[in-house]
């Protein structure tokens, strides 16, 4: 925790955690605010995925940005954070929902998800922006979503 103490420990062993909690365990005494039950037949590898992350995601686009159906988005960085971005803008009704990466293997799971295009700028000489361009017939989209700005603005405030 950011005082240097832990809430949490193991057989008289001091566990660490960021902020708050952050932790799986079988037993523990917590406060309920800090409480997720996880439906049992969850694999525990994918359960950490709707975790902090994806809602993160998913409350900026939709709470924040406000995207709306019929509109556009780009999202910087496919990791947890930007698939939240994807899901919420494909269940708002974005038509055109472009995920931009340099790790081409962030394709699939994105289209899991709803993207519409892929951009992988490492693979060319061209910026994002020129890429997103093209795909939108020389306009912008209505809203830029990076998981990188946003997790730096939760940082800050």
């Amino acid at each position: 925790m950011p005082d240097n103490t832990s809430r949490m420990s193991c057989r008289g062993q001091r566990l660490y955690h960021p902020l708050s909690c952050a932790t799986w365990s079988e037993y523990t005494v917590i406060d309920v605010n800090y409480l997720v039950k996880v439906d049992p037949n969850i694999n525990p590898a994918h359960g950490s995925f709707i975790s902090c992350g994806f809602s993160t995601g998913y409350g900026d686009a939709w709470k924040e940005a406000k995207v709306e159906s019929g509109s556009s988005v780009a999202i910087f960085c496919l990791g947890v954070v930007g698939l939240g971005v994807i899901s919420v803008a494909k269940m708002l009704g974005a038509t055109r929902i472009i995920g931009i990466d340099i790790n081409d293997m962030k394709r699939e799971k994105g289209e899991a998800f709803g993207m519409t295009h892929f951009i992988n700028s490492s693979n060319s000489n061209k910026s994002p922006s020129k890429f997103i361009k093209e795909l939108s017939d020389g306009f912008d989209v209505d809203f830029h979503l990076s998981a990188l700005e946003l997790a730096l603005f939760l940082l800050n405030h």
